[in-house]
């Protein structure tokens, strides 16, 4: 019997992306990230460590139209916004999960 072989190839072509990289205080319950231009909400994260990684489109690692908002939900702090936050610009195909910056 035959069995057919599967090979994939690796692209060669860059595909970009944006990652955004949060360093967020673990007393607060979750963040949401917001485009500053149109308001349309672009996640909503639980937090689970000091460091928080999210993709987003490309656009969002050309200029700084971000704004994180860090939320609370037992009442004891406060919102704390970032505004003007930019995403890296990461390439997919070269990209390794274990060249992140570690949470410390």
């Amino acid at each position: 019997m035959l069995v057919p072989q599967i090979v994939l190839n690796k692209p060669t072509t860059p595909i970009n992306l944006a990652l955004l990289v949060i360093e967020v205080d673990t007393r607060a319950s979750r963040i949401q990230v917001l485009d500053r231009g149109t308001g349309q909400l672009q996640a909503h994260l639980p937090i689970y460590s000091p460091k928080l990684f999210k993709f987003l489109p490309i656009e969002y690692a050309s200029r700084p139209n971000l704004m994180v908002i860090m939320i609370d939900d037992t009442n004891v702090f406060n919102a704390a916004i970032a505004d003007n936050v930019q995403a890296q610009i990461i390439d997919l195909v070269t990209f390794d999960p274990n060249d992140l910056p570690t949470a410390q």
